[in-house]
């Protein structure tokens, strides 16, 4: 029945995010493009073309964000809707089990989240991969690429693209996790489920300062023995196991709570 689930919940989001994955991909190219034009004519040279390189920069980062602010908004707000409003009451009087409802919307939510990653670095490889497009950063990589040390580029890309999938899946989690919460109270559950951010925001930040996150950053002296890519690796490797955890501990949290404290009033 899961798959069942999974299967209608992809037939239900699917508009909405592809065409936010579509619109990713193409942001990318056409910033590719944008910054070869400013790269073929010749303007980087003068203040204007400075200006709209600069310009250029700003508004491709601000319109990524703004994609994936939409994309993590629709998802949670599917999940509230389908599971806590009125279309909640059909959901659940489905022959599945309540674990089967909330696991097939969290499933479908954090494979939206990957997708939508996935384009976000196909966006930025197109914009930078262009023949002549974006400047200074090629020249970076090429850089980066040449440098003789021991250590893999291409391992550290696959680690650096698995982990920030999921730290985005432990981010929606963190959501549903809240909005399952603030479903316990009887009245303002919506600012049930806020307080419950707040409160779980400021908690995760303790944990993380906690597990000395930023000991290296907060103790230069520290870093004798380390280079750039082994510090970077080490980081990634505790962001990734920390995201594992969290995964974990709000996927476990949210089906607890809506097995056992499930309020549809």
């Amino acid at each position: 029945m899961l798959g069942t689930l999974i299967k209608h919940e992809f037939k239900n989001t699917w508009v909405i995010m592809s065409l936010i994955c579509a619109i990713t991909i193409a942001i990318g190219l056409v910033g590719g493009l944008f910054f070869k034009f400013l790269v073929a004519s010749e303007s980087l040279e003068d203040g204007v073309g400075q200006f709209l390189l600069v310009f250029g920069i700003l508004g491709f980062a601000m319109v990524l964000s703004a994609l994936h602010m939409a994309s993590v908004i629709y998802l949670v707000v599917h999940y509230y809707k389908s599971l806590y409003t009125s279309q909640g009451y059909l959901s659940f009087t489905l022959p599945a089990s309540i674990t089967e409802v909330v696991s097939s919307r969290m499933i479908t939510g954090c494979v939206w989240s990957a997708l939508v990653s996935l384009s976000m670095g196909l966006c930025i490889f197109a914009a930078i991969t262009i023949p002549g497009g974006l400047p200074y950063v090629r020249e970076f990589i090429d850089d980066l690429m040449s440098v003789s040390v021991d250590f893999n580029i291409t391992s550290l890309v696959l680690q650096c693209t698995f982990t920030w999938i999921l730290r985005s899946f432990a981010t929606l989690m963190t959501y549903f996790f809240c909005i399952s919460i603030g479903q316990l109270w009887s009245k303002h559950k919506i600012l049930g489920a806020v307080l419950c951010y707040f409160a779980t925001s400021f908690v995760l930040m303790i944990i993380s300062f906690s597990l000395n996150y930023g000991n290296l950053f907060f103790s230069p002296e520290s870093l004798g023995g380390y280079d750039g890519f082994s510090y970077l690796s080490e980081m990634l490797t505790k962001t990734l196991i920390y995201s594992v955890v969290l995964i974990a501990v709000f996927y476990g949290a949210s089906i607890f709570t809506s097995n056992k404290q499930l309020n549809l009033d």
